[in-house]
């Protein structure tokens, strides 16, 4: 077995694999979708090839692929994140013992997370059988017709005014697992749309990562009722509209926020599994 980089020499050869593999419900990686078609999958591992920390890894036996993963790293975080799942030919435990060994001698210490689908049982039965903490088991929502939207008058955008009071209020929900804590957050605010609910003093948040794909992703939300989850969920929805974001997903495992989801007219996307180790 050997271990090689990834080149766009290569581009058609994983396409295909990855293609036929997305077809099987138990051997599909997310976030390709069973009917993505091999465009949209070599659009996403040209960027993985070509991009500075990203990579992709080849598992050969002899002449023969028999699988590939996906990843990026952050070296000044020791961050290292699978983002398109592990491919395995055949023997799934094979595969990945031998991708994750590869981690642990070139990542040691690092932080490994990785996510999948419910349905891909050899994949997260793999990772719990190497003691890996599940972070998550999550539904994942997504908005497109964003009719139901309005901005309360007591909803703002974080500024100078209410900027501590937001980042202090955002600080009781970040554990030491989450990566994008406020610190990370005042130097990349570029990249995310902060929103406060403010009734005297601060009620809530709602945080979405904005993507160069044009979507926006709700990475935190949190509030001291469903209703103000609601109300933020809902102004979320009227500035993606505003601002011409083509979707808003939703990832969560909380029954308040999938029952607003579905009140706003998200639609049921897929499933989410999270594991995290250090290495």
């Amino acid at each position: 077995m050997k271990i090689l980089k990834c080149t766009l020499d290569d581009l058609d050869l994983i396409a295909e694999f990855a293609y036929t593999k997305n077809k099987i419900e138990t051997e599909r990686c997310r976030p390709f979708l069973a009917n993505d078609s091999i465009e949209k999958i070599k659009v996403a591992y040209t960027r993985d090839i070509i991009e500075k920390e990203r990579d992709i890894l080849l598992m050969y036996d002899k002449d023969k692929l028999i699988g590939f993963t996906a990843f990026f790293w952050i070296p000044e975080d020791k961050y290292l994140q699978l983002i398109r799942g592990i491919y395995a030919l055949n023997n799934y435990d094979l595969v990945a013992s031998n991708f994750l060994n590869y981690f642990k001698e070139n990542f040691r210490d690092y932080k490994m997370y990785t996510n999948n689908a419910k349905e891909h049982l050899n994949y997260n039965n793999f990772f719990l059988s190497r003691d890996f903490e599940q972070l998550e088991d999550a539904q994942l929502y997504k908005l497109e017709d964003y009719s139901n939207g309005f901005f309360s008058s007591k909803i703002d955008y974080l500024n100078q005014t209410n900027e501590d009071a937001i980042y202090l209020y955002m600080n009781k929900f970040i554990d030491e697992d989450t990566y994008w804590t406020t610190e990370r957050l005042k130097n990349n605010l570029d990249k995310f749309i902060i929103l406060g609910y403010f009734d005297k003093t601060i009620k809530g948040y709602i945080e979405a990562q904005i993507y160069k794909d044009n979507s926006i992703e709700i990475c935190g939300l949190e509030a001291e009722s469903k209703k103000i989850k609601s109300e933020l969920m809902s102004a979320l929805s009227k500035i993606s509209d505003e601002k011409g974001f083509s979707s808003i997903f939703l990832y969560s495992e909380r029954k308040d926020e999938i029952d607003i989801a579905k009140e706003l007219n998200y639609k049921y996307y897929d499933s989410n599994i999270c594991f995290m180790k250090q290495l």
